[in-house]
């Protein structure tokens, strides 16, 4: 081996008395530079082989180049591929796939391009001490949830401005994004996750192993453990949806709809505001607050201007029936059917009960009651009917009793030949203008016609041009006697 001053400052130490072997030179003023398959010219690195390299110390730093594909004697520019600095700092320069660090012969961690820190196609990156099954696998034993405690993936922004966000995805292949977290600072961007999930597969939240949400791929979201009050869905911090029951959902809030609400049915479309549809359809009132009898409520339809309405339910509180109760100026109460006729049904068929239809008048009050027992009805004042109005009996309506203004007509015979008959004795308090007219026969099939009083007899009118009375009389020995009357019909 031979050691020996060469030209360029430089120490040659090669096998024999050439110049190949390796260099060492002064680098700068503190520096030291030594050379493998080159030599310092004096101004330049000069090939001594198809390869070389250098490692350079200078300044308390380490700076190794490389370089292939020389020619022999000709001189190069050598290639920086790693530095480190008096800092401790290891800098790779050369960028690409095949550059990098490559651990253990097989994972490789480089460069792809700027600001971008790739690790190799296949290879796996393990944090928290496992040994990775996914692409990226944190792992952390612990039972604390403190930050730090537990595996985190946090993508951090410390900009203040409006435009300020960060983000993690996941982008499929064909370049779409999978799942994209955003956070922002600002409202100029969005703030939350977005998920496009393959097709088939469900969006699950879960907490451990279990789920607390799900967004399924026909769009229904789930809610699984959303059972009683305090879970479910809570709106702008105190509304609450919940489940409280087997197929019932519950809210303890005031509900608004400004559309149309339909009741009973998942299909079709209401035909008004509120339409229940079911086999049973009724609306059911109940008052909740065990204060007594003082249960109040109904319903109410009023105007605009919440006036001028028309209220039925139990208006009151305390023993007041339910009612009916109608404040339009002049209003009716109209009771009205298509097709199958009008009515109004009072009692509910029990047995030995009387119903009453009660009105409440200011001073004196009406009362129509149904004798269930005695089977007819029972009215506490007069009935009057206006002039020329009839009471009609019978089902083919056979007979009437009429006031035309002046006189009360019974007639018997409206339809058919049927006649008066009464049970009992018939009072006449006569005067001369107060008798009893009879524009047909006086007909007794079954019992005499008697006059009681011998004082009176029986008035029949003859039939002259001038028509005289005559009064037919019985006397104490029975005889027939006649009075002539003259041609006015005396006074009783």
């Amino acid at each position: 081996m031979a050691i020996h001053n060469s030209k360029g400052s430089q120490l040659n130490i090669s096998d024999g008395d050439t110049d190949d072997g390796m260099y060492f030179r002064n680098y700068g003023a503190n520096g030291t530079e030594i050379l493998n398959g080159a030599k310092w010219t004096g101004s330049a690195r000069e090939a001594r082989a198809t390869a070389a390299q250098s490692l350079i110390f200078a300044v308390g730093d380490l700076d190794w180049y490389s370089n292939t594909a020389l020619t022999v004697g000709i001189t190069y520019t050598a290639v920086l591929k790693m530095s480190i600095t008096n800092a401790g700092l290891l800098k790779l320069p050369i960028t690409g796939s095949g550059a990098g660090v490559l651990i253990g012969g097989d994972t490789q961690l480089y460069r792809s391009a700027a600001d971008k820190l790739t690790l190799a196609t296949g290879d796996k990156l393990g944090i928290g001490g496992v040994t990775p099954t996914y692409d990226v696998d944190v792992a952390y034993s612990s039972t604390s949830a403190a930050d730090g405690a537990i595996p985190q993936i946090i993508a951090r922004n410390t900009g203040t401005a409006a435009t300020s966000f960060a983000s993690i995805e996941a982008i499929a292949g064909n370049g779409l994004e999978r799942i994209q977290i955003l956070a922002s600072n600002g409202t100029a961007l969005p703030v939350g996750l977005y998920v496009r999930a393959v097709t088939a597969q469900p969006i699950t939240f879960l907490q451990n192993v279990t789920t607390l949400a799900s967004f399924e791929t026909d769009g229904e979201l789930r809610l699984p453990l959303a059972t009683a009050a305090g879970q479910g869905i809570l709106i702008g911090g105190d509304v609450e949806l919940y489940r409280s029951a087997a197929d019932i959902l519950s809210t303890p809030d005031t509900v608004k709809i400004g559309g149309s609400l339909l009741v009973g049915s998942a299909t079709g479309t209401p035909s008004g505001l509120l339409e229940l549809q079911g086999a049973s359809p009724f609306v059911f009132l109940q008052d909740t607050d065990s204060a007594g009898n003082n249960a109040i409520g109904g319903f109410v339809v009023q105007d605009n201007a919440n006036t001028n309405k028309v209220q039925f339910g139990k208006l009151t509180a305390g023993t007041a029936h339910a009612s009916i109760l109608n404040s339009l100026s002049g209003g009716n109460i109209l009771l009205i059917t298509t097709g199958q006729g009008t009515g109004v049904v009072i009692g509910n068929g029990e047995a030995g009960t009387d119903n009453i239809l009660s009105f409440d008048g200011e001073t004196n009050d009406g009362l129509i009651t149904w004798m269930e027992d005695e089977d007819y009805f029972l009215f506490n004042d007069d009935i009057i009917l206006p002039d020329n109005e009839t009471i009609k009996f019978g089902t083919g309506l056979d007979a009437s009793i009429t006031y035309d203004g002046t006189n009360t007509i019974v007639n018997p015979k409206v339809v058919g030949s049927g006649y008066l008959s009464l049970l009992g004795n018939m009072g006449i308090n006569a005067t001369a203008t107060e008798y009893l007219t009879v524009g047909g026969r006086i007909r007794s099939t079954t019992s005499d016609i008697a006059v009681e009083d011998n004082t009176r007899g029986i008035i029949l009118k003859d039939t002259q041009a001038t028509p005289h009375y005559w009064r037919i009389t019985v006397t104490v020995a029975g005889v027939v006697t006649t009075a002539d009357l003259g041609t006015s019909l005396p006074a009783e």
